[in-house]
């Protein structure tokens, strides 16, 4: 794909460059050159180019990614993300202030739904309605109006099914920022065309993204690990209700909880 492919990929995800730290809790160690960055050598950009297929080709990963929100509001999310499929399952928290994390809610997504789990008193609720066993929300992705669905979809837009240009990569605004070492491992870091910042394993893998929600001051931090398939289970239809059906049940709930 073209560097233009490369960057429209976070761009449909409502996302640009945060900087050169990690943010939420996941800070990286500053890289060994300026800010500015320097222009990239052919191995550079070879690498650089393979990136997004490097995830394809390993199938799926682990992740850890956090997303401040506000100033004393910061989502924290761990799961897996299936490459292939575009889908992922996490555990979603919430931390205020300096208070601790929420317990948390079960969040599933594919391309295009997102599924909400333990939501309180959603169960209960739908039996009265004659739904028994009801425990997701099912709902479509929307990256403008929700933070955590552009977490999701700057996740799954970590890989790409083909390699770039390399010779595309190395004549575009692409740069390397530096070298690093983090848990004995030599990282290099790169900023994709004032976007994206991404440090990139011996391997060719991402080991973590950084970037910031399009106009909303938002910096998100994914960290990769423990790349391999990942098989990502959907809720049962009998298990969820569509957003749609119970909008303001599902307001009252989300106020509540």
């Amino acid at each position: 794909m073209t560097r233009r492919r490369l960057v429209s990929t976070f761009v449909s995800a409502a996302v640009i460059v945060a900087g050169l730290t990690g943010c939420g809790g996941s800070t990286s160690p500053t890289p060994s050159t300026s800010t500015d960055g320097t222009p990239l050598t052919s191995d550079q950009a070879t690498v650089l180019a393979r990136t997004l297929y490097r995830s394809y080709e390993e199938r799926g990963a682990t992740f850890q990614a956090t997303a401040q929100i506000e100033a004393d509001v910061r989502l924290v999310m761990s799961g897996r993300v299936n490459f292939r499929a575009s889908s992922g399952q996490m555990l979603l928290q919430v931390a205020r202030g300096g208070g601790p994390l929420s317990a948390g809610r079960d969040v599933v997504w594919t391309k295009r739904a997102v599924f909400e789990g333990d939501i309180p008193g959603l169960e209960a609720a739908m039996a009265k309605r004659g739904r028994p066993g009801v425990r997701w929300v099912e709902r479509p992705v929307d990256v403008k109006a929700s933070p955590v669905d552009a977490v999701v979809s700057m996740i799954t837009r970590l890989a790409s099914t083909r390699p770039d240009n390399p010779i595309l990569i190395q004549q575009d605004d692409n740069v390397l920022l530096g070298s690093q070492t983090r848990d004995g491992e030599t990282l290099q870091t790169f900023r994709l065309a004032n976007r994206l910042v991404l440090d990139i394993g011996a391997d060719g893998t991402i080991r973590q993204a950084r970037a910031e929600l399009a106009g909303a001051n938002v910096p998100i931090t994914v960290t990769l690990s423990s790349y391999g398939p990942q098989q990502i289970v959907v809720p049962p239809a009998a298990a969820r209700v569509k957003l749609s059906s119970i909008r303001g049940l599902y307001r009252q709930l989300i106020a509540d909880a």
